[in-house]
């Protein structure tokens, strides 16, 4: 890899429910925390919505809703460490699980490993 030249990676998973093993959809994923170029990058995104709240998080950048087989996917995301929270709220309300240790590099390449979460219920 050059030095000079940026890369921008992904985080890829599945959410499931740690009782029946099936997938759950539209649980929000959001990333807590990243390297500090991520965080350059999300507040040069909100300074670009005249009158978003800094704690207002993008969907697509920031959180991510899984899809019906459960996986969420998060792109174009500078290598680094990131911490990423997991949560559902309806139609059943499940204890929300946090990874705190989430590796985006190059080393993972072709695919990035995946980042799962098993949601038990409350």
């Amino acid at each position: 890899m050059e030095m000079n030249r940026l890369t921008y990676l992904a985080i890829v998973g599945k959410i499931i429910d740690a009782k029946t093993q099936r997938p759950l959809y539209q649980a929000r994923v959001e990333i807590i925390s990243g390297p500090e170029l991520f965080d350059v990058m999300r507040a040069a995104k909100l300074r670009q919505r005249v009158g978003t709240p800094s704690k207002k998080r993008l969907i697509g950048f920031d959180l991510a809703l899984s899809r019906d087989d459960g996986t969420f996917l998060f792109t174009n995301l500078p290598e680094g460490t990131y911490e990423l929270r997991c949560s559902v709220k309806r139609p059943t309300y499940y204890v929300p699980d946090t990874r705190t240790d989430v590796v985006v590099s190059l080393v993972n390449e072709p695919l990035p490993p995946m980042t799962n979460f098993e949601l038990h219920l409350r």
